[in-house]
Order: structure tokens, then C-alpha cells, then sequence
């Protein structure tokens, strides 16, 4: 399982998803072992698209390790879940099955 997937994001949606997952773990402390597990993991996730953010650039390629991916597609289906209405909901749910599709879920 050490396949990562590969992404692409604007800066626009890469600041917005920042604030997401900024946001996400300000609101939630986590009851479980799991959830915190989930939570601690979103915010190395949370420190790495930072640090890519200090790179000024208007589109970004990044792989995220398998933790990542899936502590995204928990982000999405149990604190977000993101609608098709925004672009960063679109493009969250774009990338939530982009990941199901690389790990054959």
C-alpha cells in the first residue's frame, strides 16, 4: 500500500482547503483513539500544504502519502462532506474518488 496518489490544485483551492482542515481541527478534539489519529494526521497534512503555499505558484502537483489520502477521504465523508456547488467541494469530491479509484476501494 505504499502507492501515493498524485494531485493537482490551484492556489486559490489549496489556501481554501487549508482553511478547511484548519477549521476542522479547531472544532473537533476527537473521542476516540481513531479520531484523534485522524485529526493528527490532517494536521501534518494541514503543515505540508503550508509549507507549499510559501512557494508562490498558481497550480500545484503534490503526492500525498496513504495516511493523507485517507485521512482526506475521512475529512470529506465525516466533517465535511463537500457539494458540487463550490469549486473546492468539486474538486474535493473529485479527489475523494480519485483517491477510492487508486487504492481500489
Amino acid at each position: 500500500m505504499a502507492t501515493k496518489v498524485t494531485i493537482e490544485i490551484t492556489r486559490e483551492l489549496l489556501e481554501g482547503l487549508h482553511q478547511v482542515i484548519r477549521k476542522v481541527i479547531a472544532d473537533y478534539t476527537g473521542d476516540t483513539d481513531d479520531d484523534r489519529l485522524v485529526l493528527s494526521t490532517l494536521d501534518e497534512l494541514r503543515l505540508t500544504l503550508h509549507n507549499r503555499l510559501g512557494k508562490n505558484q498558481l497550480k500545484y502537483t503534490m503526492q500525498l502519502t496513504p495516511a493523507f489520502a485517507f485521512a482526506f477521504r475521512i475529512l470529506c465523508s465525516d466533517y465535511v462532506q463537500p457539494t458540487t456547488e463550490t469549486q473546492l467541494g468539486s474538486w474535493m469530491f473529485a479527489t475523494y474518488n480519485h483517491i477510492a479509484k487508486t487504492y481500489e476501494l
